[in-house]
């Protein structure tokens, strides 16, 4: 559930490997303008299940994705400089996973004032050790993240 979902294509791979796995299961995007904040609370959601007759539980695998890629390409996070470009629902999943494997310093940019500090303030509540900081300019990290809305235009 989210905005814009065209460009995603984890319902076909995900699709493809229930049916490999001989599991009862569908995963369907859908598009909602919005990305569904008014269907949903408590925080951003891009898969969701079933867990009884009139409730669902969400999770938000981006960030576990990002850094399992980043492994298999011979990445590693824990002791690296690390800058984000972005504040979203990805940006945050990404940052909380990146987070979790130690890196030495998180450097926040975005465009947007209110979401980069909203971001800022929930990584230093949660990660109260790491040096999370705001910056203006990419250069000095070892690994920069975009994490913003650009890829998602269509050329």
């Amino acid at each position: 559930m989210g905005h814009p979902v065209a460009h995603a294509r984890t319902s076909q791979a995900m699709n493809a490997l229930f049916e490999r796995n001989g599991l009862d299961a569908v995963m369907v995007p859908f598009d909602v303008p919005g990305g569904g904040s008014g269907a949903l609370s408590g925080g951003a959601v891009n898969v969701m299940r079933r867990v009884g007759e009139d409730a669902f539980a969400g999770d938000m695998p981006d960030g576990e994705g990002f850094v399992a890629g980043l492994a298999a390409a011979g990445h590693s996070v824990a002791g690296r400089r690390i800058c984000i470009v972005g504040a979203a629902g990805a940006a945050s999943a990404i940052a909380v996973a990146l987070v979790e494997w130690q890196p030495a310093k998180l450097t926040l940019i975005n465009r947007s004032r209110e979401r980069l500090m909203a971001l800022h303030e929930r990584l230093r509540l949660r990660f109260p050790d790491l040096e999370i900081v705001i910056g203006e300019h990419v250069g000095g990290h070892d690994l920069v993240v975009n994490a913003t809305s650009l890829g998602l235009r269509e050329a």
